[in-house]
């Protein structure tokens, strides 16, 4: 989700989830950037990097959607889905996990 172009892309892709979903079916969506987090983010990145003036000059046009969890919860809900469930990343290896959730989802 962090490649889409805005929050009305991800709505449709949302929306064409719960459609294709079977009733009863479930889904996760998973390493949905934090908008909670997204300075912790960018600011960890920037120390760890070899060069801080040189992530930001490469990184500057990359742009990451962040998203709230707030935000996703009722947009699922509002497509139709139930047992929305947030859940951190386990993968203590994987550094950028800390600035992002999952979210898992079940279709009634």
């Amino acid at each position: 989700m962090q490649y889409f172009p805005d929050m009305e892309y991800a709505q449709e892709v949302f929306k064409e989830i719960f459609r294709l979903l079977k009733s009863g079916g479930c889904v996760s969506i998973m390493d949905i950037c934090d908008a909670e987090k997204q300075k912790g983010y960018h600011d960890f990145r920037r120390a760890n990097s070899d060069n801080p003036t040189e992530y930001d000059e490469k990184y500057n046009n990359l742009r990451h959607a962040f998203y709230s969890k707030i935000w996703v919860t009722d947009c699922l809900e509002a497509v139709g889905f139930e047992c929305v469930e947030l859940f951190d990343h386990s993968v203590e290896e994987y550094l950028n996990g800390q600035f992002r959730f999952n979210v898992f989802m079940r279709k009634a």
